[in-house]
């Protein structure tokens, strides 16, 4: 009787260790990780730095041994081709053993934590030479280049014209293009969420480009 007891309580132990560990690792390996506040690039891991760690994770993620966020992806892509390869684990290698970075991303500080930078869906492409802009209807004003000052962009395009009736949406065009760039031009624009401005966000790209 005593033996089947122990047996029982044994038991017992082992499935509260093992539904522990489920609950403590889930078995897809996917991280959990932030999506707002600020960010560098090559710093997989989000500890603040950029390390032989985060080269690491990205190794282990391209041989399916783990799985990385969408924003930890977007944070590994270093060279700025939206795909996650090895070379990106080389780029990082490379910069860490101090070789000359040329236009590698490795180090570069994102600021996601604006009220319109905040909302950067990191999981979808969009392009690196314009952002999209919302202006709230009440500001009856006709908008134009020097309205946006803020950033250094080359020309605006007004994508539904001059009415009083809807929002206003333009689309700005970047100086400088780049995927950094265009985040950084919405961080520029974040402080007008509580002025003229209902959205500031990338250009989307279609499913499939």
């Amino acid at each position: 009787m005593k033996k089947s007891k122990k047996k029982i309580i044994s038991g017992f132990l082992a499935l509260s260790l093992c539904l522990t560990f489920l609950f403590a690792f889930p078995l897809t390996g996917k991280a959990e990780v932030q999506t707002s506040g600020t960010f560098i690039m090559g710093d997989v891991n989000g500890d603040g730095a950029v390390t032989i760690k985060d080269a690491t994770m990205l190794q282990k993620h391209l041989a399916k041994m783990s799985s990385l966020s969408d924003t930890q992806l977007f944070f590994a892509d270093v060279d700025g081709d939206w795909e996650t390869t090895l070379k990106d684990v080389t780029t990082i290698q490379q910069v860490l053993a101090h070789f000359d970075k040329g236009n590698a991303l490795v180090g570069d500080v994102i600021n996601l934590s604006g009220a319109f930078s905040s909302q950067i869906d990191l999981s979808k492409r969009f392009e690196d030479n314009c952002i999209a802009v919302t202006i709230k209807k009440e500001y009856g004003h006709n908008y134009s280049l020097k309205d946006f000052s803020e950033f250094e962009f080359t020309s605006m395009e007004d994508l539904t014209g001059y009415s009083q009736s809807v929002p206003m949406i333009v689309v700005l065009y970047l100086k400088n293009p780049g995927r950094d760039n265009v985040i950084a031009a919405i961080n520029a624009l974040d402080y007008r969420a509580e002025r003229d401005l209902m959205s500031v966000e990338p250009s989307y790209l279609a499913i499939g480009h």
